[in-house]
């Protein structure tokens, strides 16, 4: 071996050593799929033309200062002056054999055996880890749409609404109501049950009877205790939801998500396990400050593992699920309540009663308002009537408005979304009604004033309203009755509701 190549084989072998004693951290699967998802990107839209070899060596053999005097060289230069001595020269470009002897020539003046192995060895790794990059981007798909934060709600709401039940264990930690651990499972109906872990209190309500019932203990060991029957299934009459649900934070975190559908859901790994992770901004009030929340996802199963509610980048409240699981039946006295005696008062009864169609137009003597469009997956959950106007049940209001007579109230359900109808006779065209949602106490929120375009109640001056704490809705009056629609719905999608009321 010359001085010169004993040199360079030196150098090679340093900088092999140097580069095994390097530390490279491994990547995570991200970056494989980001990786192949650009090369394939660049393969269908390379930001430079593909290069030609045979372009590289004429580029190559004209390039002043490049030696023209190999075999090679020599040999075409004696064919080019025999067939045209006198032509210009012009640039002729390499056949198979000529490249062949361009090859001969470069490898009899550079005989490193070494080096070319660690080239090809290196060009070897090179391509398969190009091409398992490549495969693992192809297989992310790039082409599907981006999962968003509406996107997952909708997901979750489905993987939770797949079996008629719902249960599992939520620990809650930080400011609001339901603070504690607590087991739960609820109805694809709207019925639930919370019970603290810790045995300290329980709760229920059963939307099939509309009776709702709870108890808790105090440090003490003294018991309080309600019972309530007859409870309307949706607001703004007294439901069981408002009145014995925990909090529902599965079906906040839907709404949540819900509120900033655009907010892209971020692939992640916590713990050993893949999951998807959602920070969404929120829009904030006075009394509802929340302004952002954090959601971590199941990438396999699909459902909630955390979610925490910021008020300015101030974690106010965390909630982590456990347990959950969904299933076609539970226990018959799952939704039954007994507690430590003495249970409590005698339950008190807030007029509703479950029926039919039918059975309640005869009832009240009027037909309910039913709507006439619905988004799409909405069906009719329950119907309750309130009949004639019972002395002793609290008015709507806040207590504000005149007593409640004659009410039909109709829940549709879509998953966990829930729309609530309800229409009521007005006793006295000269009564004062404001909006039945809002307690006195209460602001009024983003309203909007606008007329209905269609439907039973066509030409009605009505208020549709977005406030913090209570559900979007839609309220108008008429010499005769009052109508309220409200829910899960965008505010269009509640007028245009309205609009088909018949």
């Amino acid at each position: 071996m010359t001085e010169r190549g004993s040199v360079a084989s030196s150098a090679a072998l340093r900088v092999r050593d140097a580069l095994a004693a390097e530390h490279v951290p491994d990547h995570d699967d991200e970056f494989w799929q980001e990786l192949g998802t650009r090369l394939i990107a660049e393969r269908s839209a390379p930001a430079a033309p593909p290069l030609d070899p045979l372009d590289r060596l004429e580029q190559i053999e004209h390039r002043p200062g490049v030696p023209t005097d190999g075999p090679a060289s020599r040999r075409h230069e004696r064919r080019r002056k025999r067939r045209s001595p006198e032509a210009p020269a012009e640039p002729i470009r390499p056949t198979v054999s000529q490249l062949a002897e361009q090859a001969e020539w470069m490898k009899q003046a550079t005989p490193n055996w070494r080096r070319r192995l660690l080239v090809a060895a290196g060009a070897a790794a090179l391509a398969g880890v190009l091409g398992a990059a490549i495969w693992l981007g192809a297989a992310t798909k790039p082409g599907t749409p981006i999962l968003t934060a509406g996107g997952l709600a909708e997901t979750m709401s489905k993987r939770l609404t797949s079996s008629p039940y719902v249960s599992g264990n939520v620990d809650t930690v930080g400011f609001g109501a339901a603070t504690g651990r607590y087991a739960f499972v609820r109805s694809s109906d709207g019925s639930l049950r919370y019970r603290a872990l810790d045995r300290r209190s329980d709760s229920i309500y059963d939307v099939r009877t509309g009776a709702g019932q709870r108890w808790s203990m105090r440090d003490g060991g003294a018991v309080d205790a309600s019972t309530d029957i007859g409870l309307a299934p949706g607001p703004p009459d007294v439901d069981g939801a408002d009145r014995y649900l925990q909090g529902d934070e599965l079906r906040s975190t839907i709404r949540s998500l819900e509120a900033s559908p655009r907010t892209v859901a971020h692939s992640r790994t916590r713990d050993g396990r893949k999951v998807w992770v959602i920070d969404a901004r929120l829009p904030a009030a006075s009394n509802a400050p929340v302004d952002a929340v954090h959601l971590i996802v199941d990438r396999e199963r699909q459902l909630p593992i955390e979610v925490s509610r910021s008020v300015k980048g101030k974690v106010v409240r965390r909630s982590r699920f456990t347990a959950l699981r969904t299933s076609n039946s539970v226990p018959p006295d799952t939704f039954r309540l007994t507690g430590p005696a003495p249970i409590g008062p005698p339950a008190f009864d807030n007029g509703f009663r479950e029926s039919g169609l039918p059975s309640a137009a005869s009832l009240v003597g009027y037909v309910p308002a039913t709507p006439g469009w619905l988004p799409s997956g909405y069906e009719l959950s329950t119907i309750a009537v309130l009949r004639g106007s019972p002395l002793g049940l609290p008015a709507t209001a806040g207590g504000d408005n005149p007593p409640n007579q004659d009410v039909t109230s109709l829940v549709y359900r879509r998953m966990l979304e829930q729309l609530t109808v309800t229409l009521r006779r007005v006793a006295a065209g000269s009564d004062y009604w404001k909006d039945p949602f809002l307690a006195q106490s209460q602001p009024s929120g983003r309203v909007q004033r606008l007329r209905l375009d269609g439907g039973r109640f066509v030409g009605t001056m009505v208020e549709q309203v977005s406030a913090p704490g209570v559900a979007s809705h839609v309220w108008g009056r008429t010499s005769n009755y009052v109508f309220t629609v409200a829910g899960d719905l965008e505010p269009s999608q509640l007028v245009r509701v309205a609009s088909s009321l018949r």
